[in-house]
């Protein structure tokens, strides 16, 4: 089984190549919800538009929280999330077994969302 950030750098990989920059992570924030959050922006057309993916804990587990073990998808907003709704705005893909089917999918909303940013 493929680990959480195993799955984050696919993701990331298939970012950069449909022209997605990572340009700021962060993981300080005091939100339960969230692990990090990485904005990125896209350099093709067209340019500039911004994401910003967080990943995200799981909502069922209770505390402490030890990532990557409790990460449970990544969320997309386009801005910098607020709450745990927020965060996926854009759209969600959970990390789990179905990860390299939903994977193309999940792109293609991105693109789309670019799209219709023009």
């Amino acid at each position: 089984m493929i680990d959480g950030n195993t799955k984050k750098q696919i993701l990331f990989d298939r970012l950069e190549t449909n022209g997605w920059v990572l340009t700021e992570e962060t993981d300080e924030h005091s939100d339960w919800w969230a692990d990090e959050i990485f904005k990125f922006v896209s350099k093709q057309s067209p340019q500039g538009i911004e994401l910003y993916l967080t990943l995200l804990i799981d909502p069922e587990h209770t505390k402490p929280v030890t990532a990557p073990k409790h990460l449970w998808a990544v969320g997309v907003s386009a801005c910098y999330p607020k709450d745990l709704n927020d965060a996926s705005s854009i759209g969600l893909i959970v990390l789990g077994r179905s990860f390299g089917k939903d994977l193309d999918g999940f792109i293609d909303e991105l693109d789309s969302f670019r799209s219709r940013s023009r």
